[in-house]
């Protein structure tokens, strides 16, 4: 989290002071291209870019550098930095939505588990409105009613106590199996 505040107190005093953003764009370039680079500081220095330069091939290095993050333990990391930098200039495009939902659709139950705690944290970053209007995109793709946006994100359940009943059950589960009981 202190690389995401980081970059976005550097963007915000580029913005303020009108510096040459140049250098900061090469910088960034190289950092989102970083295979090695943790996921975050990955996200959030392509937050940065689509802040000072949003050039025509942005979304195809967005959805290259998602893929490259796509993991279950990365995913979370990856748009935290993202969203915490550039969520204004990010949200509107429906093809970084449907990236991630085409991502995290493709996760077993048991990975998206795993990713579950920090796509909460990433997706924290954008106000409950907007958080309905996501759910509402990716609904109505689904073709499912979109009125189930709202109740989908106002769950009474703790997800990370959900997570661990989830795993539990799995065990249980392999135990029946071994035995002949399932």
């Amino acid at each position: 989290l202190d690389e995401i505040r980081a970059h976005k107190i550097l963007a915000d005093c580029y913005r303020l002071l009108g510096f040459d953003c140049q250098p900061l764009v090469d910088l960034m370039k190289r950092r989102v291209d970083e295979v090695e680079a943790p996921p975050a500081q990955r996200g959030s220095a392509l937050g940065l870019l689509w802040i000072f330069d949003p050039a025509p091939d942005l979304v195809a290095r967005s959805i290259s550098s998602l893929q490259q993050c796509s993991q279950p333990d990365r995913l979370g990391d990856f748009l935290a930095g993202l969203f915490g930098v550039a969520r204004d200039e990010v949200v509107s495009r429906d093809e970084i939505t449907s990236a991630v939902d085409e991502v995290v659709r493709g996760y077993s139950e048991s990975e998206f588990f795993v990713a579950l705690p920090a796509l909460r944290l990433a997706f924290s970053y954008f106000p409950p409105r907007e958080r309905e209007a996501i759910a509402r995109a990716l609904l109505k793709k689904m073709g499912a009613p979109e009125d189930l946006a709202w109740s989908l994100l106002r769950t009474a359940a703790n997800p990370l106590q959900v997570s661990a009943n989830r795993k539990l059950e799995e065990r249980v589960d392999l135990v029946l199996q071994r035995y002949g009981l399932s």
